[in-house]
């Protein structure tokens, strides 16, 4: 009876040992546990920043190669940029796409691809973003596009999933790049030989990396600004005299010809129609005479009206069929208020060692025997260009021409003026209003009276009219009385207030059988008057308005040629 509780005893003891060891070995089992994780813990933790410290080193890397790169070396940096950034990640293909807003396209601008794998830069130009509509929805939210497997795209991504697979690629990473608030672009990264997926930290680092592009290509863009402001006319959008200062100094041994231009009659232009007007006349000019030039030719503003086109390894007889062409071409301008004449004078330097500013000067004093040869001609020719603008902003300006030179020449015959006064009342009948081409349309051809305001500027008509008038030799005969004749013979007209017979002769003519003229037929704003009510209005103004002996002729002349139409 004694061996059962002893055997009892030894049992209790050996399971009592059994659990304290199997206690033992759990408790051993969960530091081994905790102690391996810890362990993994701290070599991912240490990996995590060793993975950190190599993309710091590739982000400085870059923000120095950007800081330090010049103009020049910009596409190279970026380059190289995409480069350390596809190796990094273990991509395929790393790729830049720039968005042009205002046309909604997009373009493939930079890429790199790592060996073996076949660029698609060529294939990605001008691709309109409405055939995008997912991927750019995604984009303009700022939103970065991260798809681990192409063939499972949504269905609303069906345009972009065509795209990626023609391109064979498994994976791809997008990344927008934004500039000033809004979308400039994207940076992408394909997979091709495999499926891949970037975890939360590659998104942040790859946004990092994205910023840091985008601002370069931004500091970049401002820079070129800069650099082509330095060096363009703002006018013309030519190249300035500086610029081309630089390239003649580089021509100090080489064969060139040189052009000089000059546009006639650039500032009666700018006395008619205002310096917008002859603004626009210049940039319209100097874009024809870039127009015929070849690569490597390139047209300056030199200053003013004058332009040089510089020609390098040019004979004689090409620099003369480039004259010809600009000549043609500046003449054949539309939408301007006048029709533009150019002259040219060529120089050819074509040994080497050549003085360049004789060749320049060779040039200039061409140019200026070409101005004078047809100054005489292309003025005249200036005025009829005016006349027909005048006569396009206002239709009826051509009847009352005729209508005054026909009454002028009746009074001339009346008053038995010389020849001499009655071609220059011929002339003045034709050109008294020339200086109208400047004033607005809306107001010539206003439906109804003019406002203060609208009369201040038609009544600087009559001093653009004078103004162009002096410009021409052929007109200098009429310049004082197209200034003149709203002059009134007591002296309260404009724009000088001159009396009596301070008024030139033909000026106080010009305004009797203006102002009968203008009563008597139809205009915008009123209907005609009989001529009993125009003639008692003449003699009302007589001594006020009108010369008074001059209109007592003029009220006898009308009475008389009514007389005669009266039948008997």
């Amino acid at each position: 009876m004694t061996a059962i509780p002893e055997l009892f005893f030894g049992w209790t003891q050996f399971v009592d040992l059994t659990l304290y060891l199997g206690v033992l070995l759990f408790l051993l089992l969960v530091i081994t546990i905790y102690y391996s994780r810890l362990v993994t813990k701290h070599r991912a933790e240490s990996q995590y920043r060793q993975y950190q410290h190599e993309f710091q080193q590739i982000v400085a890397e870059m923000s120095s190669r950007f800081v330090a790169a010049q103009s020049s070396d910009h596409e190279q940096a970026v380059h190289q940029t995409l480069d350390d950034l596809g190796r990094f990640f273990a991509v395929d293909r790393t790729y830049i796409f720039r968005l042009d807003r205002e046309l909604g396209l997009l373009d493939n601008t930079f890429e790199w691809c790592a060996q073996d794998i076949l660029p698609q830069q060529d294939k990605l130009q001008r691709l309109p973003e409405k055939s995008f509509p997912w991927w750019m929805e995604k984009l303009r939210a700022f939103e970065v596009i991260h798809i681990p497997m192409v063939e499972e795209m949504p269905a609303e991504a069906s345009a972009e999933k065509e795209t990626l697979q023609d391109q064979g690629i498994q994976s791809v990473l997008v990344v927008p790049m934004v500039s000033k608030g809004e979308l400039a672009g994207f940076l992408g990264f394909d997979s091709v030989g495999n499926v891949q997926v970037w975890n939360d930290s590659d998104l942040s680092l790859l946004k990092v990396a994205a910023e840091i592009i985008q601002n370069a290509m931004d500091r970049h863009s401002m820079e070129e600004v800069l650099r082509e402001q330095s060096i363009r006319d703002p006018l013309t959008g030519l190249y300035n005299r500086r610029y081309l200062q630089h390239l003649l100094d580089t021509m100090d041994d080489k064969p060139l010809a040189l052009i000089m231009a000059d546009i006639d009659g650039l500032k009666v232009v700018n006395d008619s129609f205002g310096h917008q007007q002859g603004d626009q006349v210049l940039a319209a000019a100097g874009q024809a005479m870039a127009a015929n030039l070849a690569n490597g030719q390139t047209a300056a503003r030199w200053g003013g009206d004058e332009f040089i086109i510089f020609l390098p390894d040019c004979s004689s007889s090409e620099a003369h069929e480039v004259c010809r062409r600009i000549r043609d071409d500046v003449a054949a301008l539309e939408g301007l208020p006048v029709t533009l004449n150019v002259s040219l004078g060529s120089a050819v330097r074509s040994e080497k060692g050549g003085n360049l500013e004789d060749l320049l000067k060779e040039a200039e004093d061409a140019m200026y025997r070409e101005k004078t040869l047809h100054h005489r001609s292309s003025r005249s020719a200036l005025v009829r260009s005016m006349r027909r603008t005048l006569q396009a902003k206002c239709t009826r300006t051509d009847a009352h021409c005729q209508n005054l030179q026909r009454l002028a020449d009746a009074m001339a015959e009346r008053l038995e003026l010389s020849e001499d006064l009655r071609s220059e009342l011929q002339l003045l009948a034709l050109l008294h209003d020339l200086g109208k081409v400047g004033i607005p349309e809306e107001i010539l051809n206003k439906p109804g009276p003019l406002t203060e305001e609208e009369w201040t500027i038609m009544r600087t008509h009559a001093e653009i009219g004078h103004r162009i008038a002096r410009s021409s030799p052929d007109l200098l005969p009429v310049a004082e009385a197209i200034l003149c004749h709203h002059d009134w013979w007591d002296g309260s007209g404009y724009p000088r207030g001159l009396k009596g017979e301070e008024i030139p002769l033909s000026a106080r003519i010009i305004a009797l059988v203006d102002a009968f003229d203008a009563m008597t037929t139809k205009r915008p704003y009123r209907r005609p008057v009989t001529i009993e009510h125009a003639l008692t209005e003449i003699s009302q103004q007589a001594g006020r308005q009108f010369d008074p002996h001059l209109a007592a002729v003029f009220l006898d002349l009308i009475m008389e040629q009514e007389a005669r139409q009266v039948p008997s």
